[in-house]
């Protein structure tokens, strides 16, 4: 299993520099699944301690994975910003010279969101020349994730399944991530019934151990 988690891997890598999305996309979910079966298959009643730094190190492997699948450079970019650091600036392509740009601050910063905008549009190279169409300015409150996010017709994804790090308040890998496999989730199920839509959950296990793991780490700091 180990060897065709690495082989798929190695064509997704193949794939990105030939820009091929379809072929980068279907080589690294397949080794993604392998890294998951490799992390559902640990026994930790046996060894608690080994399985248990097995499943860490197959966590950082399985989102290193989503971040090269969902973050290749055609699709969109994350920056942060040298100046307000860990705070970020990402830029999504949303049609023909036209992208979706975004800049997360602290809340005690909101009055400096438009000045700061501008000054990151202004470094970024993805972006040159060109107006705002529309400014959009919203909060979200940092929260433990759904432990249920999924009901009786219904799976929730992203921000509003309250998958964000709270360390910096990112939450578009996440979404990404949990987009595509409630998307997954929802073309496999045979009904739409809370039973069926279990599997959602448990197939984002890693990133919920994650998120989990920085709300602890805030608590205790």
């Amino acid at each position: 299993l180990w060897d065709g988690a690495l082989r798929f891997a190695e064509q997704g890598k193949e794939a990105i520099l030939k820009k091929d999305i379809e072929g980068s996309y279907k080589a690294l979910l397949r080794s993604q699944r392998i890294v998951m079966e490799l992390n559902a298959g640990l026994k930790h009643s046996v060894n608690p301690e080994l399985c248990g730094k097995l499943a860490a190190l197959y966590n950082f492997i399985y989102r290193r994975l989503v971040e090269a699948n969902v973050k290749t450079p055609w699709t969109f970019q994350v920056q942060y910003l040298a100046h307000r650091y860990p705070f970020y600036f990402w830029v999504i392509p949303s049609g023909p010279r036209q992208a979706s740009v975004g800049l997360v601050l602290p809340a005690n910063q909101g009055s400096q969101l438009r000045r700061a905008l501008a000054k990151a549009l202004a470094a970024c190279p993805a972006i040159s020349g060109g107006h705002i169409g529309e400014t959009v300015v919203g909060a979200y409150p940092l929260v433990p994730p759904l432990e249920r996010p999924y009901a009786d017709g219904l799976i929730v994804a992203g921000t509003a399944a309250r998958l964000i790090d709270r360390s910096i308040g990112e939450g578009i890998w996440p979404a990404a991530w949990s987009g595509r496999v409630a998307a997954e989730t929802i073309a496999k199920a045979p009904s739409m019934k809370a039973a069926d839509l279990a599997v959602y959950r448990a197939q984002l296990q890693p990133l919920y151990n994650e998120i989990e793991q920085r709300w602890e780490k805030g608590n205790v700091s």
